[in-house]
């Protein structure tokens, strides 16, 4: 039982991408760049 805590999807939430993908986000990243730098 001890492999299937570690394959669990409740212990991975830390390092699940859906916070460096907010941050790596391609479309929240080029979106304040290119108002920036088209104004």
């Amino acid at each position: 039982m001890e492999e299937r805590g570690e394959r669990r999807p409740e212990r991975r939430p830390e390092r699940r991408p859906e916070r460096p993908s907010a941050a790596l986000a391609p479309g929240a990243a080029p979106s304040a760049r290119e108002r920036g730098g088209r104004r």
